[in-house]
């Protein structure tokens, strides 16, 4: 498995066309063979860096309900 982190620094004025192009991203990303999932957050510092990570360990808990 594969995980890629991309991490945006936006200026304030850039944002609507920032997140027109993140739009377009999302559904690209959903047509590629393989894909499984992305999410989206928003960090107050704004940082930017993109990662490539090859997964080392998968552990899930399942949520039990009562």
């Amino acid at each position: 498995m594969i995980v890629t982190v991309f991490r945006s620094r936006v200026k304030p004025e850039a944002r609507a066309e920032y997140a027109r192009w993140a739009g377009r991203m999302s559904e690209l990303a959903r047509q590629m063979p393989g894909y499984i999932s992305h999410k989206g957050f928003v960090a107050e510092d704004l940082e930017y860096r993109v990662q490539i990570c090859t997964v080392q360990r998968d552990s899930s808990f399942p949520n039990r309900a009562p």
